[in-house]
């Protein structure tokens, strides 16, 4: 406010008297002061521009979040998290009963439909990450221990091979299950089936007995991940996750679970009990947010461009009365003058466009961790983008432009 006042202010304190008391001098006439402030629209008009364009690839990329398909029904999921203590469960195959028992117990819920445990899965779990290799070459991927029924609870497809079995545990021979960016890395071209894989750090070899579908990432635009996954029984850890698949809205048996799971141990907490819709929901809180503080931004940047376009074109209008009326009076058109005048108006919308589209195409490029799936320059955005601004600063334009073709030339000559 202070740097938009001290220019005007200053312009005050020199003013010469004897010009001021002229007839004919007009506000506004200063050409200076003109091209001072049609420069101040065009900024706004690019500044509003840029921040439409970030508003519209944002919600263009919030769009991909929603679309998200994850190959399985996620309705009906309900995910919950538990930590046994070592103190009661003082070695693996006590956290192993342990948990069989947990899920032994969910299954008998009235409207549970399944049950299975997982360290790791879609929206859940944790990132743990390492390096396999197999006789040809070395992938680092996600791995998880999981429950017999882990995949068949979340709906998760086996494209060849075996599902893991009760079988699969302590003494049994070493097995595991890849998904299908795995198997292809891997083993491209070959049956991944009964081949062999390491991890890098710790674990024997394992024999792939299975292959399970992609789960896409929620992060619209990224490739699935590799993963592994092996029996929990053959390597227990004293934490793990529980899902549940319901018939009915699974918060709808959260009290039960807790119940059930009291019984089993008092000391035993179903901890981050949610839906996996809610994890979704969860996981959109973060790109929703910053979609509506830009739009709210954008909305605002359109709004001063408007306004200061109109102002702009009113000031012109009105310094200018004399000479419409003159162009009226030698036989102008109404259509004439007011295209004369939105041609002007929309000469600064033009120049603030093209300035504004520069520093889009410099700002979306260095904004590519906010979009996804979205190209930074994608044309439908920026031709919708274009035609909005237009369309504001036009009609900004429009009502003083108006006003302009409707100059009486007898008042108009009179005045001066």
């Amino acid at each position: 406010s202070l740097l938009a006042g001290a220019g005007p202010a200053l312009r005050a304190m020199r003013v010469d008297l004897s010009d001021a008391m002229k007839r004919g001098r007009a506000p506004g006439h200063d050409r200076w002061a003109l091209s001072v402030r049609r420069s101040l629209v065009a900024t706004e008009v690019a500044l509003a521009f840029v921040l439409a364009t970030g508003a519209g690839l944002l919600t263009r990329n919030f769009v991909r979040y929603l679309e998200w398909r994850p190959g399985f029904e996620r309705g009906h999921l309900l995910t919950f998290w538990v930590l046994a203590s070592t103190g009661s469960y003082p070695d693996r195959a006590h956290v192993q009963a342990l948990f069989e028992r947990i899920t032994a117990d969910m299954r008998s819920i009235p409207g549970v439909l399944g049950a299975g445990t997982a360290s790791s899965g879609p929206l859940f779990g944790g990132v743990e990450t390492g390096e396999f290799l197999s006789d040809a070459d070395t992938v680092a991927a996600r791995y998880a221990d999981v429950s017999p029924d882990y995949f068949r609870t979340i709906g998760i497809g086996l494209l060849r091979g075996r599902w893991l079995t009760e079988a699969d545990r302590q003494g049994a021979p070493d097995v595991a299950l890849v998904n299908e960016t795995m198997a292809r890395r891997l083993w491209p071209g070959r049956d991944p089936i009964g081949q062999r894989v390491r991890d890098k750090d710790a674990r024997e070899a394992m024999e792939v007995v299975g292959v399970v579908a992609d789960v896409p990432s929620l992060v619209p635009g990224r490739p699935s991940e590799a993963e592994i996954y092996w029996p929990f029984a053959q390597s227990p850890r004293w934490a793990s996750y529980v899902v549940l698949r319901t018939a009915g809205t699974p918060i709808a048996v959260a009290r039960e679970v807790r119940a059930r799971l009291g019984g089993v141990d008092p000391d035993l907490e179903a901890a981050n009990l949610m839906t996996m819709n809610e994890r979704v929901e969860g996981r959109l809180r973060r790109p929703r947010f910053t979609m509506l503080l830009i739009g709210i931004f954008a909305f605002v940047a359109l709004l001063l461009a408007g306004v200061g376009t109109y102002g702009v074109v009113a000031a012109t209008v009105a310094s200018r009365t004399r000479e419409i009326g003159v162009r009226v009076a030698l036989g102008a058109s109404v259509g004439n003058v007011v295209g004369m005048v939105l041609g002007q108006g929309m000469a600064m919308a033009a120049a603030g466009l093209v300035a504004g589209a520069g520093v889009a195409l410099i700002l979306t490029r260095l904004a590519r961790s906010l979009i996804y799936g979205v190209v930074a320059t994608d044309p439908l955005t920026w031709s919708a983008v274009a035609v909005l601004v237009l369309a504001v600063t036009a009609t900004a334009c429009f009502v003083p432009a108006r006003r302009a073709g409707m100059v009486d030339p007898n008042e108009a000559l009179r005045e001066e």
